[in-house]
């Protein structure tokens, strides 16, 4: 089972820390939640680390968390959205994502390091 706690930062960045084991319905679920004040970030940015989390997912259910996105276009468009991944399975993971959500309305990227995540997330956008 899979613990996500969320907090704003001084920028404004949305972080979503994860731990222990997650399956792809607790994927489902904390992409589907409502966004809230906890849950949102005042200027559309969002860094989830998943670097202490273990997945218990298919490559094939991928399909499932990028269908959430599809199904309310409205929720995250125009968002960034950084990933901090450290292993191979989190960083294809998140590359099946990127290449399956094409048509999501949000920039989505991987970072081996915080810095470079907060880094992307605050430069202008072009």
């Amino acid at each position: 089972m899979a613990s996500v706690e969320h907090r704003i930062d001084q920028h404004g960045i949305m972080w979503q820390v994860w731990t222990g084991t997650a399956t792809m319905e607790e994927l489902v679920a904390t992409a589907s939640t409502p966004v809230t004040e906890e849950n949102s970030s005042p200027v559309q940015l969002a860094l989830t680390d998943f670097r202490a989390v273990e997945f218990a997912v298919a490559p094939s259910e991928v399909w499932k968390l990028v269908e959430t996105f599809l199904s309310n276009p409205e929720r995250r468009r125009g968002w960034r959205w950084a990933v901090l991944a450290d292993q191979p399975d989190h960083v294809g993971l998140v590359t099946l994502f990127q290449h399956r959500g094409k048509d999501i309305s949000m920039d989505v990227e991987v970072f081996a390091t915080e810095e470079a995540a907060v880094e992307w997330l605050l430069a202008p956008r072009t």
